[in-house]
């Protein structure tokens, strides 16, 4: 008979492995991240079959992401934080670090006083940004092109351009095998497009006064994580799982490589948040708040049609037509004036630019491994696997927890024969599959697990 809570310890596993791969070699190929990204994607599709059985003590998936919590801080005790830092750079860092193993250690102290449950999310989320901080105030201009070009359009925004219309410097000059000679100036210097959707042009607004778009990236990871443990209404393994999230091997690297994907998983967490109000209370503004979270998921990033579809198939049918009426009446609102501002350069951004992007053989991917070996593949393949499993899994979709679990399953597969695919789309991949772990049973409302100290309310 199948024990009480192995769903939930599957996908916590799944999205510890996942963790691991992206630590293994910052997002980039190896045999040993390969090998763990596919041994998550098959835990996520037996999770996805198998029915729910709610374990009140949830201690299989507090034991994997404990165990999770201290790899992701062993790794950044003992390996660089990024591709161009070094430990000696950054002196701060690993005492900082330690006080938060410790801090997180508290959890295996029986008979805590109440307080320390109280305050250890607050802290933990605290040391975090101390530790990112560190890490800004040393490298104040992270080497890659994501950056440049948010700072860019962020920039020209504010004068008034087009951030679409606008040139950038291209810094790994020409002749690049990263990006495109369809999106470059004929000599190379300059990158013709910028290949953000307009929510990110004006999110990084809010970082203008700092004068860093990634600030907004490291508020919206922690609100993301406080989401997480909200959803799991802060068990225990709900606030190891937000601990996680921040805590994961490379999760400041991800921030500091200011990768947008913080923007995405802000839009799906609050999507998430809406759907379980509805779902358990009958809330009447809850399919208005699902609508404007998948309205601004949409104008986050392309590829988020592929996650929206379960977790809106997870919209009780009452509200689910105001909800997508919400969504798209929130996209168009944002992309509408920047399409009216220049629909070709728009178009030259969101569509062009992607479409001509090279294929990526350090991708962290299936098809970049058959790659090597000599296996060219197409991209639909990708497309079409995904929304196989969207499909096939849809009838098994119950409540925001099962939507949950077949995103992230439509997720790993996609990016396995994915033309393209890194740290930043892995990090999507483990936050939903912590927010899956912990989010409630169709119809219940979290309870508080039982603990030698009051579980945090």
């Amino acid at each position: 008979m199948l024990e009480d809570g192995v769903r939930e310890a599957l996908l916590a596993a799944a999205a510890v492995a996942v963790a691991l791969a992206v630590g293994d070699n910052y997002g980039n190929l190896s045999e040993l991240a390969l090998t763990l990204v596919l041994a998550a994607t098959v835990a996520t599709g037996c999770a996805v079959a198998l029915p729910r059985r709610e374990d009140a003590t949830g201690w299989r998936t507090s034991v994997i992401l404990g165990a999770g919590i201290a790899a992701g801080i062993w790794h950044d005790l003992v390996r660089s934080p990024g591709w161009h830092v070094s430990h000696d750079s950054i002196p701060a860092f690993r005492p900082v670090l330690l006080v938060a193993a410790a801090v997180a250690a508290s959890h295996l102290w029986r008979g805590a006083p109440p307080w320390v449950a109280r305050l250890r999310p607050a802290a933990l989320a605290a040391l975090w940004i101390g530790l990112v901080a560190i890490l800004f105030h040393a490298f104040p201009s992270p080497a890659i092109d994501v950056w440049d070009l948010q700072q860019g359009a962020v920039a020209g925004l504010l004068r008034g351009e087009n951030p679409y219309a606008l040139a950038y410097a291209n810094r790994y000059g020409a002749g690049t095998p990263l990006l495109s000679p369809a999106v470059l100036s004929p000599d190379g210097t300059l990158i013709l497009a910028f290949p953000y959707p307009p929510l990110t042009v004006l999110v990084g607004l809010a970082g203008a006064p700092v004068g860093d778009v990634r600030w907004v990236h490291v508020l919206l990871m922690v609100l993301s994580a406080a989401g997480i443990g909200w959803l799991g209404g802060w068990t225990r393994r709900a606030e190891l799982a937000a601990t996680f999230l921040l805590f994961q091997p490379s999760a400041i690297f991800l921030v500091e490589q200011a990768w947008t994907e913080p923007i995405v998983l802000a839009c799906l967490v609050g999507l998430s948040l809406s759907i379980a109000r509805l779902d358990p209370t009958g809330d009447r503004r809850a399919p208005v708040l699902a609508g404007v979270a998948a309205g601004l998921a949409l104008a986050a990033k392309q590829y988020t049609p592929l996650l929206l579809v379960p977790l809106l198939g997870a919209v009780p049918a009452r509200g689910r037509l105001r909800a997508l009426a919400v969504a798209a009446g929130v996209a168009l609102a944002v992309n509408l004036p920047f399409a009216a501002w220049d629909p070709h350069a728009l178009w030259r951004g969101l569509v062009t630019f992607h479409v001509a992007q090279p294929f990526r053989p350090d991708s962290l991917s299936l098809a970049a491994a058959l790659h090597r070996a000599g296996v060219s593949m197409p991209a639909w393949p990708g497309f079409a696997a995904a929304g196989a499993v969207v499909a096939v899994a849809w009838r098994l979709t119950r409540g925001v927890a099962g939507a949950l679990a077949v995103a992230s399953l439509a997720w790993l597969v996609f990016l396995l024969l994915a033309k393209q695919a890194f740290a930043n789309y892995y990090l999507l991949a483990v936050a939903l599959l912590c927010a899956a772990a912990v989010a409630p049973a169709p119809g219940a409302t979290p309870r508080p697990e039982p603990s030698p100290a009051p579980a945090i309310r």
